[in-house]
């Protein structure tokens, strides 16, 4: 019986200390359906992993009650929050919108310091590129008259002659050449019996009759203009914005044939003959002249060389540009977005003027069936400086289309096409010029702010 109740008793002893140790030392509860652990974190023990007692899982964590200091450890496993949060409160943006306004967006909360999170709503931006005239004429054909000299052309001032023969050897026999306009000389001058010598009167080729101008285009002028321009942009929506620039273009004026003069061609032999004189012995004419004439028509005859001067132009602008879903679209920024854009202002052409120069042909080459191109020669004192415009602005707007690359999470480049078009200009005789327009082709940086 005795031995009945120590067995007994000592069963129960056994017990107690079991439930004292699950609460008496304020532990927290360690049966193995157990979860979380007096500090509120995951407790690997679920799995049948020991779990220290003493363990921390925070340096910030207060000391387990009932262990020494000396004896507690910083946990390296268990205890990771149930639904860690990496993003601060803000979405992943690796499959954003790839444009670089929208870039500018997102990217701009996690650079920021806490309390201080904003949207970037600016971005600097530098482009240049090139122009290509597409219509426009500097000076139509019959305002092309103005770069000649004085407005008309006299071949007289250019006759040629020589002589040969002596009056001793009995004969002399002067040649000229020269040139006029074929219904004074061929219709009347010869079939109508007037003196020969009619063909080297004054008479001076008009502006649209034998001088012939041809329509100067732009593109004729001057080279294809290159461009810089640089400005802002303001962030309106990830989709839209707003910008303004300035630039300046430039274009090297280009040297050309302008006006030609179309005439025809004299060669007018004069020969005297001469006999010596019975009682003086000296020669004397011997009965009147004898004239021969041929003549050439329809022959180029000289050509007015324009020299234009180079042209530069500074461009204010502004407008806006939208965006359109990725075409391309890679992981973070890498993307590729179509846009489009508008833009209008003003443009300020420096002064055109262009230096004309005299060419004439040798006339005499045109009746020697050896040369086939008649030499010319620049007239001397014929350079002149001819001002078709004056200094002044012009109305220019633009519209273009093209494609973002998104470089980084703060570049990109694109490239841009489209038309420019350009008011008309005033002549300095105060006739209108005529509008431009022109394809640019470009490439744009942007960095945001």
């Amino acid at each position: 019986m005795r031995l009945a109740v120590c067995a007994l008793s000592a069963v129960l002893l056994s017990g107690c200390s079991w439930i004292g140790g699950g609460f008496g030392g304020g532990q927290g509860f360690n049966g193995p359906s157990a979860q979380y652990n007096t500090s509120g974190r995951y407790n690997g023990a679920v799995n049948g992993a020991q779990v220290d007692p003493c363990a921390i899982y925070s340096p910030q964590q207060p000391v387990p009650y009932g262990c020494n200091p000396a004896d507690v450890t910083l946990a390296t496993s268990g205890g990771f929050p149930q639904k860690p949060d990496f993003s601060n409160g803000y979405a992943n943006t690796t499959d954003g919108y790839g444009s670089h306004a929208d870039a500018a967006y997102k990217q701009a909360a996690f650079n920021q310091p806490k309390g201080e999170r904003r949207k970037p709503r600016w971005r600097g931006s530098f482009g240049l590129g090139f122009e290509k005239t597409l219509t426009g004429d500097l000076l139509s054909a019959d305002q092309a008259g103005i770069l000649v000299p004085g407005g008309a052309f006299n071949p007289q001032d250019f006759t040629q002659g020589f002589t040969t023969g002596t009056a001793a050897g009995g004969s002399v026999e002067e040649t000229f050449f020269t040139a006029n306009d074929q219904p004074n000389n061929i219709a009347t001058g010869f079939m109508g019996g007037i003196l020969p010598t009619d063909i080297r009167v004054d008479n001076r080729f008009e502006n649209n009759s034998q001088i012939s101008s041809s329509t100067l285009n732009f593109g004729d002028v001057h080279s294809t203009p290159l461009y810089l321009k640089a400005g802002g942009e303001f962030i309106l929506s990830p989709k839209a914005t707003l910008f303004g620039n300035v630039g300046y273009a430039y274009a090297e004026g280009e040297t050309l044939a302008g006006a030609t003069v179309e005439a025809t061609v004299f060669r007018e032999v004069v020969t005297q003959p001469f006999i010596a004189d019975p009682n003086t012995g000296l020669a004397v004419a011997n009965g009147g002249p004898t004239t021969n004439i041929t003549f050439v028509p329809n022959q180029q005859i000289a050509t007015f060389e324009y020299d234009f001067g180079n042209s530069q132009r500074i461009d204010l602008e502004a407008g806006g540009r939208y965006y359109f879903d990725p075409i391309v679209k890679d992981k973070g920024y890498k993307t590729f977005t179509p846009f489009v854009s508008a833009s209008g202002g003003a443009s300020y052409y420096n002064a055109v003027d262009v230096n004309v120069t005299q060419q004439v042909a040798n006339f005499s080459d045109f009746f020697d069936p050896n040369i086939a191109d008649p030499e010319t020669f620049t007239v001397s004192g014929t350079n002149t400086n001819v001002e078709v415009y004056d200094s002044q602005w012009v109305a220019s707007g633009q519209l273009l289309g093209g494609v973002e690359w998104q470089v980084t999470p703060k570049t990109a480049l694109a490239f841009e096409a489209g038309l420019r078009f350009e008011g008309e200009r005033e002549l300095v005789n105060g006739e209108d010029g005529d509008t431009r327009i022109s394809i640019p082709f470009g490439i744009r940086g942007s960095y945001n702010f």
